[in-house]
């Protein structure tokens, strides 16, 4: 006589055993989907769970999802059957031991310029990258006719911001705006850098969480004019700008995404000189930049009637790397006759122009 294989449950269904076909992890790890086959006898329907770990799906069919878990964690997973009148213990499965992993990025599109950027097939998820741009360095000032004048700060160096796994439809479009010093950066409405400024670095903002983020530094402060005493006519020589600092680094911890450099600030302009009939004085020495632009010298001071020039303050230097301030110009000189009210003075020079920002776009 033949038998009948397999276990007779209480619904008087003969069911047989499950077998798991696939278990493919979400794009981020914290999901997986389990499919599997199960040929069973009878006239009642039967629905599964999958547990692991102390978590468990809700009840279905294959393919059946299990959330909660953690990415770069090894499971084993077990699908139950049951049926209205229970579970069918012997209808159940372990899968062998599974590494369920977050699937790495892949950088999509950089955005140097202004642009569009579109959801390519397939892609559920994007992280995306941005650094404002830096700020053009201030001017330096003209003398007042009293002393030597001060040279204008670097130009500040633009915020940045990185966030991830925000999830995304095939086709959807998003505006990228990449600006030069003065405008902002901007990925679509969720996030923000700001160019920095000559008077300080520029900040971000965002309507969704920034996985890391940061503001840009301040340039370099202007060295001060040489001072004039009245009584002496003693020159006197402009002091050296300050150095800018360097931007910070952001990192992701998400899979190809790695880190982006934010841009430095520039330096201060030297200090314009006071030149004296005692003799003639020297303009400060710009400050260096950081990957932003190195501040201009002062304007160095001639003694009058000794048939020397005067000179004005030089011209801050442009970055040299995206999102950095410029270099500060430097202060305007001034020479002088001892014990007068007059003499001649000279203006200061342009700050240099900071780099723009720019956008990078990763999918997976």
């Amino acid at each position: 006589m033949l038998r009948r294989l397999g276990a007779r449950s209480s619904a008087g269904s003969y069911v047989g055993p499950i077998t798991i076909n696939s278990i493919t992890p979400s794009v981020d790890g914290t999901s997986a989907s389990i499919s599997f086959t199960h040929t069973f006898k009878g006239k009642n329907s039967l629905f599964y769970q999958a547990s692991t770990s102390g978590i468990s799906s809700g009840y279905g069919s294959s393919p059946i999802t299990i959330g909660g878990l953690t990415p770069g964690t090894t499971y084993t997973f077990n699908i139950v059957a049951a049926s209205a009148f229970g579970t069918l213990g012997s209808s159940s499965v372990n899968s062998s031991p599974t590494f369920i992993q977050q699937q790495s990025y892949s950088l999509s599109q950089s955005f140097l310029s202004s642009g569009t950027f579109i959801v390519p097939a397939g892609v559920t998820q994007i992280a995306v990258k941005g650094m404002g741009a830096g700020g053009t360095g201030a001017t330096g000032s003209n003398s007042d006719g009293g002393s030597g004048a001060t040279g204008g700060r670097g130009g500040g160096g633009g915020g940045g911001f990185i966030f991830k796994n925000y999830n995304v439809t095939p086709g959807q479009s998003f505006t990228v705006t990449v600006g030069s010093s003065g405008q902002s950066t901007s990925f679509g409405s969720l996030a923000t850098a700001n160019s920095g400024t000559s008077s300080g670095g520029g900040g971000f903002s965002s309507t969704i969480g920034l996985e890391s983020s940061s503001s840009g530094p301040s340039g370099g402060a202007g060295g001060s004019g040489g001072s004039y005493s009245y009584n002496f006519g003693t020159p006197s020589s402009g002091q050296s700008g300050s150095s800018g600092s360097a931007g910070a680094t952001l990192t992701s911890s998400a899979p190809g995404v790695g880190s982006i450099a934010l841009g430095g600030s520039g330096g201060g302009g030297g200090g314009g000189a006071v030149g004296s009939t005692n003799g003639p004085a020297s303009g400060g020495q710009g400050g260096s930049g950081s990957g932003g632009g190195t501040g201009g010298n002062g304007g160095s001071g001639a003694q009058p009637g000794s048939g020397g020039g005067t000179s004005s303050g030089s011209t801050g230097t442009s970055a040299s790397s995206r999102g950095a301030g410029g270099g500060g110009g430097g202060g305007g000189a001034l020479s002088r006759d001892s014990g007068t009210g007059g003499g001649t003075a000279t203006s200061g020079g342009s700050g240099g122009s900071g780099q723009p920002g720019a956008i990078y776009v990763y999918v997976r």
